[in-house]
């Protein structure tokens, strides 16, 4: 009896183990995760994170967080339709010597969140 149980609770949480896989997330960025190398305190950069919309309705990013003044994060308000292609665009301008590491979270109208990420150093 207690070789069942065992055995039907192995199932039971290998099922929601593999159904969690399975769940998508709506925007699906190609990276995100950015290295801007070695950069002057002079230099402002910007790069692009590529993204595909995977969900089954149209979606649209409601709003970045930045982690400091020095990393603005500019996207389209507008709804990106279901297999469409779009990009949130990082801007980073250096206001200290160093390494840094930023992070933008993006909320989107899934109730998703993602986190890009710049990193690189200022001398």
């Amino acid at each position: 009896m207690r070789y069942r149980f065992s055995t039907l609770l192995l199932l039971a949480l290998l099922s929601f183990n593999l159904s969690a896989q399975d769940i998508k997330k709506a925007l699906v960025f190609e990276s995100q995760e950015a290295d801007l190398g070695v950069m002057s305190i002079k230099d402002v950069k910007h790069t692009p994170f590529y993204y595909t919309n995977n969900s089954g309705k149209p979606v649209v990013i409601v709003g970045a967080k930045t982690s400091c003044g020095c990393t603005k994060a500019t996207y389209s308000r507008r709804p990106v339709l279901v297999g469409a292609r779009d990009s949130v665009m990082l801007r980073f301008e250096p206001n200290e010597l160093g390494a840094f590491y930023k992070k933008v979270v993006l909320k989107d109208s899934s109730g998703e969140t993602n986190i890009l990420v710049v990193k690189g150093s200022v001398k």
